[in-house]
């Protein structure tokens, strides 16, 4: 019944091509059960966690009509950022968890320096020493055969001494731990430590940003380069150099 009341609004409204989608139908399934509950209850300001997801948007202009203010803490990295492009549906307010965040956010997303009110502290977790395998690959062996070559090449020092960390809500479970057991039995060292300040992310990833601002040395291995690397547009703090034909170290100015 709900799939087909959010069938017809999409039909009413004519926009079948951009909101028939997962995200847009879990953004009206969040959005019908939040506002059964929102009926009986009043609030005057509402704080939450903010991604510019579509469920989140939804929730905020169900808020704002009824005058709830809301505050939105931006607390990611993600390499590039236009989810959280202003729009009517953002929060009123926002607070930052670092001020790179808060700078590409006026320098590139419309908002204004008035909209933030101040900064939240965030815990970062440092994945120095660490190969990170992302949620999903197309292609495991072209992966492996980058890093192989690194190694060969010697284009990342201490690459033979990283730990490969598999991605712990992947669908893949079985080629991530086949790919991890080919990692080590060919490539890495059999006496890893942690000790080395560098990662080696594979695919998008907030890792990227919040391991550079702990002083760890980042290199990324992309599969398709304009939707996975980070934009030093959005991020302008940050250099990026190519060290291969699908993998760029990061740097902070």
């Amino acid at each position: 019944m709900i799939l087909i009341k959010f069938m017809i609004i999409i039909l009413v409204n004519k926009n079948i091509f951009y909101s028939l989608n997962v995200y847009s139908f879990y953004a009206y399934l969040f959005h019908y059960y939040f506002e059964q509950s929102l009926k009986n209850i009043n609030f005057k300001n509402i704080i939450m966690s903010y991604e510019g997801q579509p469920f989140q948007n939804f929730i905020i202009k169900k808020l704002k009509k009824k005058n709830i203010s809301v505050i939105g803490i931006v607390n990611s990295f993600q390499p590039f950022p236009l989810h959280l492009y202003k729009n009517d549906d953002a929060p009123d307010k926002i607070k930052y968890g670092h001020k790179l965040i808060k700078n590409h956010m006026i320098k590139k997303l419309k908002w204004k320096n008035k909209d933030f009110i101040g900064k939240v502290n965030i815990d970062i977790e440092n994945f120095k020493g660490k190969i990170l395998l992302p949620f999903s690959i197309r292609n495991y062996d072209k992966i492996y055969e980058t890093l192989y070559q690194l190694l060969k090449n010697k284009k990342i020092k201490g690459l033979n001494k990283l730990k490969i960390k598999v991605h712990p809500n992947t669908p893949e479970l079985e080629e991530q731990l086949n790919l991890k057991y080919k990692l080590k039995r060919n490539l890495i060292s059999n006496i890893s430590t942690n000790e080395e300040k560098i990662i080696i992310a594979i695919g998008a990833t907030s890792v990227i940003v919040s391991n550079l601002i702990l002083g760890n040395t980042v290199y990324q291995i992309y599969e398709n380069e304009t939707l996975e690397c980070l934009s030093t547009s959005f991020w302008p703090n940050i250099i990026s150099e190519k060290i291969d034909n699908n993998v760029v170290k990061y740097r902070l100015r």
